[in-house]
């Protein structure tokens, strides 16, 4: 028997499953952020970047205001830190993702709530309501759509967030 820490999500497996996404509509190519990589004989090939969350974490300490960190396709990762309550909202055209990196985040939902703990993740399906709820502090690695408004179909309000701020 195999021991060992699992990958909490494959993000590589959840951006090609469509249908987990984005209902298995066609998605357009994303703009290229890297070169790709190339055989031997054209050069050099580029190695990614590593992306230190908790250095990402302190370049900021406003609350509620995510910071894209990271694009996969048509989709960014955004790191956010979280206290008290949020907006009811929806999202209609996309599924969010939340990721618990610390601290604990109740996302209330109008028949039932979900409490996540650090290493938890709950992915909201597209069209449905939910508020999220961090009793204390929580830091989270938000997975959504390019352009996607934290406060869903919320009316603008102090919360709010330009959705393209990158750190």
């Amino acid at each position: 028997m195999r021991i060992g820490l699992q990958p909490l999500v494959n993000f590589d497996l959840l951006v090609s499953h469509r249908s987990l996404l984005d209902g298995g509509r066609s998605v357009k190519p994303p703009p290229p952020r890297l070169p790709a990589a190339s055989s031997a004989h054209e050069g050099p090939q580029v190695a990614p970047p590593v992306i230190n969350l908790a250095r990402k974490l302190d370049q900021f300490s406003e609350q509620w205001t995510p910071k894209v960190i990271a694009q996969l396709g048509d989709y960014q990762l955004k790191l956010a830190k979280l206290e008290g309550e949020f907006v009811w909202h929806q999202h209609p055209d996309t599924e969010e993702g939340f990721l618990v990196l610390s601290g604990q985040l109740q996302i209330e939902f109008r028949d039932q709530s979900r409490t996540l703990q650090a290493g938890d993740l709950c992915i909201v399906p597209r069209g449905v309501e939910h508020k999220p709820v961090a009793p204390a502090e929580a830091h989270v690695l938000l997975l959504v759509r390019e352009g996607t408004i934290n406060t869903g179909d919320a009316p603008a309000n102090q919360l709010t967030n330009d959705s393209n701020q990158w750190i």
